[in-house]
C-alpha cells in the first residue's frame, strides 16, 4: 500500500518487504505507474534491480518485478515479486524468452530492419550480447540506443 504497509508477504518477504528496496525507490515505482495512470499495467512489469544479493543460484542482485494493484483506474498498491534469473534462463536464446522475443520484434520493426537481413541480424546480435536480466529492465528507447550505437 502507499502507507507503507505490506500485506499477503510470501518466500524471502516473509519476515520483511522493506530490505528489498529503499522507501525512495518505491515512492519511484508508485510515480512511474501514476504516471501511466489508467494504462499502468500496459507498462507493467516493472523490473528492477533490488537491494539484496541472492542467497541461491549465484551472488548476484535479486530482480524485482512490479506490478501495480489497480483500483478505479488508480494505482493503489505495489506487488512486488522477487527472484533470479537461473543460468538456463540466461542462456536460452533470445527468440524462447516472451518478453525478448517481444522487445527484439517492436525495435526491430520501429528502425525498419528486415529480420533476416544483414541490418535486422547485426541487432540481433547487439541485443543477445547485453545480459537478459538487465536488458528487460530498460525501456525500449534505451535498448534500442544501447544497440545501436
Amino acid at each position: 500500500m502507499r502507507a507503507g504497509r505490506a500485506s499477503g508477504r510470501l518466500g524471502i518477504c516473509r519476515s520483511r518487504s522493506n530490505w528489498l528496496l529503499a522507501d525512495r525507490s518505491f515512492k519511484r515505482a508508485f510515480a512511474y505507474f501514476d504516471k501511466a495512470g489508467k494504462d499502468a499495467l500496459a507498462v507493467a512489469p516493472l523490473v528492477v534491480k533490488a537491494n539484496r544479493i541472492a542467497t541461491v543460484h549465484r551472488r548476484a542482485p535479486l530482480d524485482l518485478f512490479i506490478v501495480p494493484v489497480m483500483k478505479n483506474g488508480k494505482t493503489v498498491a505495489l506487488s512486488v515479486h522477487a527472484g533470479i534469473w537461473t543460468s538456463a534462463a540466461l542462456n536460452t536464446a533470445p527468440d524462447q524468452v516472451p518478453r525478448l522475443r517481444q522487445q527484439i520484434a517492436s525495435i526491430t520493426d520501429s528502425l525498419g530492419f528486415e529480420r533476416g537481413s544483414h541490418t535486422g541480424k547485426a541487432l540481433l546480435h547487439a541485443l543477445t550480447v547485453l545480459p537478459y536480466d538487465m536488458l528487460i529492465g530498460l525501456s525500449e528507447a534505451e535498448v534500442c540506443r544501447l544497440a545501436t550505437k
